[in-house]
């Protein structure tokens, strides 16, 4: 096989799945946010989550009470970061057949599909300068 068509299939191959991926994630994310339970919780600590070259943000551990009254411990899923102050008062919304699963409400946290989509946008911008880099070094080699 020629190698500016393995390099083409190869670039294809990667932005077929940051796209797939970016969906994926995407759809959990709003059906969270749509089915899931909603009960109150507090943040018990942050932990700091690094961004590439951009400054780090801060994702919640949340302490909350599932409506079945057992205790979860969790953080919110990569999409849900922001500030907040151990202490603060939130709302959790969670998945009720994965406890840990959750989104944050409050405390300067927005459970909507906002920041999901954010992301999405950027995998699916990702995905599409990887698939016309994969055809222009295509056409420029061939």
């Amino acid at each position: 096989m020629p190698i500016p068509l393995l390099i083409l299939i190869s670039l294809l191959t990667v932005a077929v799945v940051v796209a797939a991926t970016a969906v994926v994630r995407y759809r959990a994310a709003t059906v969270l946010l749509r089915t899931g339970r909603r009960v109150p919780g507090e943040i018990i600590d942050t932990q700091r989550v690094p961004q590439g070259t951009g400054p780090d943000a801060f994702s919640p551990v949340v302490r909350f009470r599932t409506v079945n009254d057992h205790e979860v411990i969790a953080r919110p899923g990569r999409w849900q970061t922001a500030t907040g102050v151990s202490g603060s008062r939130v709302t959790v919304v969670y998945d009720e057949s994965r406890p840990t699963r959750i989104a944050v409400d409050g405390a300067g946290f927005s459970a909507t599909d906002t920041r999901a989509l954010v992301r999405l946008t950027v995998h699916l911008i990702t995905a599409a300068v990887l698939a016309v880099v994969a055809v222009v070094v295509f056409t420029a080699v061939r």
